[in-house]
C-alpha cells in the first residue's frame, strides 16, 4: 500500500484544520524539513515535563487533533505524515518515540467516530489517502507490539494505561476507547434508550453523585456499580485479543475492569438488558 502526503504548499491546509488553525508548518517541522521556533508557545500548559523544541511542537501538533477530544478535519492531512514518521523511528530503532506517536494517533483515532463528525469530507483522493494510512498505521502497530512486549511491559502504569488505550482504538473499538478516555476508566454516564433515563456507572465502586443531578429524579437517574453488572467471562475474537494483551503487558487494572465494561445490566426502570458499553455508547448518542 502506498500513501500520498498532501503537499507543503497546498491549499488544502487552510482548508482542513486543526482545533487551532493550519497545522502544516507543524508537520514540516516534525516531519525534519523545518526547524522549530527557539521558543514555540507550548498548547498543553499543563504538562509539567521538560521537553525541548520539537516535542513542544509535536505535542502542539496532536493538541490539535485532539482537543477537548473532538474530530479536527487535519487529521486526514497529518495521519499519512504520522505513518512516514512511525517508519522512520521505526528504522532508526527510537522505541520511545515509536511508543508516542502510536499513542497520539491512536488517542486521534477514538475521536474518529459517527457521533464526533458534524462536517462532510468529499474529496475522495484525501478520504482514500487517510484510510490507506490508518491500514499501514494498524500494521506498524502490530508489528511494534510484536517487537517490543519485554520493554512494553515494564512501561510505568500511567503510560501503560494510555497505551492499551491507543490500542483499543486502534484495533477493537474506536467508539470504546473514546468512552474510556472522557471518563478515565473509572466511571461514565449511562442512558437507556428504551425508557430514556439516564444514570451513572463507576467501575472503582467509589461512587459520589455528581450536584449536576440533583435535579433528577430517582426514577429518572439511576447509580450502577460492579455489583449491578454480570461481567463478559469472553467474546469476539479481537475481545479476547485484547484481553490477552492487557494480560500479557501488566496492565492489571485495566484487564480487571474490561469485562465490566462489556458485561450486561439490566435497566433498573424498564429491565432493558445489553451490553453495558451498549448503554454509554447510546449516552454519547443521546
Amino acid at each position: 500500500m502506498d500513501i500520498k502526503l498532501t503537499p507543503y504548499d497546498s491549499k488544502l491546509w487552510d482548508v482542513y484544520r486543526g482545533a487551532y488553525g493550519n497545522v502544516c508548518e507543524m508537520v514540516q517541522v516534525v516531519m525534519g524539513d523545518l526547524e522549530p521556533s527557539s521558543n514555540p508557545l507550548k498548547l498543553r500548559r499543563l504538562d509539567p515535563e521538560d521537553k525541548d523544541n520539537y516535542r513542544i511542537v509535536f505535542d502542539n501538533l496532536c493538541e490539535n487533533l485532539t482537543h477537548q477530544l473532538s474530530f479536527y478535519d487535519a487529521t486526514y492531512l497529518v495521519m499519512p505524515y504520522m505513518v512516514k514518521l512511525l517508519e522512520k523511528k521505526k528504522t532508526e530503532n527510537d522505541f520511545d518515540w515509536q511508543l508516542t506517536i502510536i499513542c497520539e494517533m491512536g488517542i486521534c483515532l477514538a475521536t474518529d467516530i459517527p457521533t464526533n463528525m458534524d462536517f462532510e469530507i468529499k474529496n475522495e483522493d484525501i478520504i482514500e489517502s487517510y484510510k490507506t494510512s490508518v491500514d499501514l498505521f494498524i500494521e506498524q502497530t502490530k508489528q511494534f507490539l510484536n517487537e517490543h512486549m519485554e520493554q512494553l511491559q515494564s512501561l510505568d502504569d500511567n503510560t501503560k494505561s494510555m497505551f492499551v488505550t491507543a490500542l483499543m482504538a486502534i484495533f477493537v473499538d474506536r467508539e470504546a476507547a473514546f468512552t474510556l478516555i472522557l471518563g478515565a476508566w473509572e466511571e461514565s454516564e449511562i442512558f437507556c434508550n428504551t425508557c430514556e433515563c439516564e444514570g451513572y456507572i463507576s467501575f472503582n465502586n467509589d461512587f459520589d453523585k455528581d450536584d449536576s443531578d440533583e435535579g433528577l429524579s430517582d426514577e429518572e437517574f439511576f447509580e450502577v456499580s460492579l455489583k449491578d453488572i454480570t461481567p463478559a467471562s469472553s467474546g469476539n475474537d479481537t475481545y479476547n485479543w485484547y484481553i490477552d494483551i492487557l494480560n500479557k503487558l501488566g496492565a492489571e487494572n485495566e484487564a480487571a475492569i474490561i469485562p465490566y465494561y462489556y458485561g450486561t445490566l439490566a435497566c433498573p426502570k424498564c429491565k432493558t438488558t445489553k451490553p453495558v458499553m451498549n448503554f454509554i455508547k447510546d449516552f454519547y448518542a443521546s
